[in-house]
């Protein structure tokens, strides 16, 4: 920061303090709130915090400061976000600067920490519901000092205040009883802002809570309280000592562990330990102390099979480690329930210096395999460490091409997951197969081509051992899977080759056109490079008889069937096995736009029956797509009453779906029997009435013909 800035903060904030009457107090009291409070502070927060007086029990409404108070006594050096509500220091070299001086707060930590506690002791939050699920208005500073009065405390320990001591122990003997509604919102993470209130546990007492804050000099006055349990569990399982293992406070685990008749080894319901809860967490004073306790097994699996040097290692602590290690009972390369071992989880993390702890030794296999078939080469290539994948292949028992239970392979999962550094070390094996295929039959290269690895792609490619037109065991090919996912710089890569293939189906008969068709908005772009190849049929089918206009009209895919209806070498009149054109289709799925630009096309038939006998007049009409059948009355050669296989109109296919402002159109039209029987007798004003479509009904019965 400026000195000339340092200096304008110092005159300015001398001038507050020459101020008349309580305004001194007060300014430097919202300074160091702003400054120094865990997150930063609603106006009402803020106004509350200020307000709370030694040894009051309620909160004095008429004692809160107004914010224009508050800002005239910080002469400009505060401000208040007007979107927000957030009261913020004018810059953030302020922030510096008050951070910078410490004296011109003295105790301050002390004294927000007596503030949140005399708030939580106050009768109003005494008699809160258990059950409460947001913060109520009148008590707005309740979520802050329940998140974050033992933050303040632990900041000032060295010197906490003596009030703050028998504030927080009337506050914890309440989590005892479990009376106090606070014990809903125990060890809030700093910065924590959403409202969310945790259930209240049985048995989470105001010891486990001291322990996981870490405030050492509060732990004492509890434990000298007497009659306390200092073994006892939470709903969690977990002691006190667990807590203070748990969150790396070595003074705290220190005190616990010198207190008579303390089991350093108790397990949690998940089978934890204080030394496996502190291994994880990469806590190296708190492991070294359990570890010279006797009675603590460095060794000891929770309920699923971990060890504290699985979990250290799993998380890179190597300091942990290396205690670990260092200790005779532990077991290097012992597995857990997924049969994993600690030089696993180290690979899994990336964590290239423990991996070379790990393969130093004697006692660890490099070649495990955990309960998927995967080895820590599998583990390596699919999450990307190269590093650590080259210190594997290294070791003579490491097999670089081991397939899992899937049948994918090291490159298999480092090409899937487009890892090109990892895919370039592995081809420069030659005992690596480029085209192994997995369970499912896919190679490499059509996992790189699925996840849009160009790279990738373009390394296999070069590869003359890679057959680039391989199929799977659905008949897909790699070009097929980089269509389908939508990769078009992949999809261009294939198509520069000759040697690929762009026509070849898969087992439903789709080619990459096809399925790119069937996507449709997006896919526009692979659909135009798969046009671009001279060799690529547009008007292919499937299994079903359906083409990719069939498909991109059904899907109303506008776009998609332009492009299609641009080629001479398209039919628009292209029958599938329902007897369907692609006109059908739009019409029956409400596709108006792409029934406009099939009818637009020259030489579409606008009235086709399919198997049914249903025409699009008749599916538009059944599905009340309004719209489409005023398109197609107005089309020549399309009749209104023509009747499918059961005898029923388009009109009464409408009444008997109760679509009346279709069946208003089609009784318009010229020729249209509203009486008119199908082969079960009934007539559009039966279908309507048996719906219960009275609406439908009137129209019919209104209708001025008698037949």
């Amino acid at each position: 920061m400026a000195i000339g800035l340092g200096d304008a903060y110092s005159t300015t904030i001398e001038r507050l303090k020459q101020q008349k009457g309580d305004k001194p107090r007060l300014g430097m009291g919202v300074l160091a709130w702003v400054a120094l409070a865990e997150r930063p502070l609603h106006v009402s927060e803020l106004c509350h915090a200020l307000a709370v007086e030694p040894d009051s029990r309620y909160v004095d409404s008429e004692g809160v400061p107004l914010i224009k108070t508050i800002l005239e006594c910080c002469v400009g050096l505060v401000s208040v976000d007007r979107e927000t509500s957030i009261v913020r220091l004018v810059h953030v070299t302020l922030h510096e600067y008050l951070r910078g001086h410490p004296t011109l707060f003295q105790n301050c930590h002390g004294i927000m920490a007596s503030v949140c506690l005399t708030y939580l002791n106050f009768e109003q939050v005494k008699e809160l519901p258990v059950t409460l699920k947001e913060v109520p208005e009148e008590l707005p500073l309740l979520q802050y000092a329940s998140s974050f009065w033992g933050v303040h405390a632990r900041e000032e320990q060295e010197e906490l205040p003596p009030v703050v001591g028998s504030l927080a122990v009337e506050l914890l003997g309440q989590y005892d009883t479990n009376s106090h509604i606070s014990a809903a919102f125990f060890l809030r993470p700093q910065g924590w802002q959403k409202w969310q209130s945790p259930p209240v546990t049985e048995n989470f007492t105001g010891l486990h809570c001291i322990a996981a804050l870490g405030i050492t000099e509060i732990a004492v006055i509890l434990l000298e309280m007497g009659n306390r349990d200092i073994n006892i569990q939470d709903d969690s399982g977990r002691t006190a000592l667990a807590w203070a293992a748990l969150n790396g406070h070595e003074k705290m685990v220190q005190l616990l562990l010198s207190r008579e008749g303390v089991k350093p080894d108790l397990e949690s319901h998940l089978g934890q330990t204080p030394l496996s809860l502190a291994g994880k967490a990469g806590h190296e004073g708190v492991v070294n102390m359990l570890l010279n306790r006797i009675g603590v097994n460095p060794d000891q699996k929770d309920y699923a099979g971990r060890t504290p040097l699985s979990y250290a290692a799993e998380d890179g602590h190597e300091g942990v480690v290396k205690l670990l290690l260092s200790h005779s009972q532990v077991r290097p390369d012992e597995p857990d329930s997924w049969d994993r071992t600690p030089l696993q989880w180290a690979v899994q993390g990336g964590h290239e210096s423990l991996v070379k702890i790990f393969l130093a030794r004697g006692d660890v296999n490099p070649e495990t395999f955990d309960k998927s078939g995967q080895t820590p080469a599998s583990w390596a290539s699919k999450n990307g460490h190269e590093a650590v994948l080259r210190l594997l292949l290294n070791r003579t028992e490491v097999n670089p091409d081991s397939p899992d239970s899937r049948g994918r392979t090291p490159l298999s999962w480092a090409a899937g997951h487009k890892h090109e550094g990892v895919v370039k070390l592995l081809l420069e094996r030659r005992d690596v197969n480029l085209d192994a295929k997995n369970s499912n039959g896919r190679t490499p290269l059509s996992m790189a081509a699925g996840s849009g690895g160009a790279n990738v792609v373009s390394l296999l490619l070069y590869r003359k051992e890679v057959d680039p037109n391989s199929v799977d065991n659905d008949g897909q090919t790699p070009l097929s899977w980089a269509a389908m996912s939508g990769h078009e710089d992949v999809v261009q890569q294939f198509l520069d080759y000759d040697f690929v293939n762009p026509n070849l189906a898969d087992k439903s008969g789709r080619t990459p056109l096809s399925r790119v068709a069937g996507r449709g908005r997006n896919a526009e772009g692979i659909a135009k490079l798969l046009l671009s190849r001279t060799d690529v049929n547009p008007d292919s089918f499937d299994q079903i008889w359906e083409t990719p206009l069939s498909r991109a009209a059904a899907n109303g895919h506008k776009e998609m069937v332009e492009l299609l209806l641009s080629r001479d070498d398209v039919n628009p009149n292209w029958i599938d096995c329902e007897g369907c054109t692609p006109l059908t289709k739009a019409a029956r799925y409400g596709h108006e736009e792409i029934v406009g630009l099939l009818l637009a096309r020259a030489g579409v038939n606008p009235d086709p029956a399919d198997i049914d006998g249903h025409t699009p007049l008749a599916h538009a009409a059944m599905k009340g797509h309004k719209g489409i059948v005023v398109m197609l009355l107005g089309c020549e050669n399309v009749f209104a009453d023509t009747k499918d296989r059961q005898g029923r109109t388009p009109l009464s296919l409408a009444a008997g779906e109760g679509h009346a402002e279709v069946v208003e159109i089609l009784m318009g039209c010229n020729g249209v029997d509203p009486f008119l029987k199908d082969k079960l007798g009934q007539t559009p004003l039966s279908w309507a009435a048996q719906g219960g479509w009275t609406r439908v009904v009137e129209l019919i019965q209104g209708y001025p013909y008698e037949y």
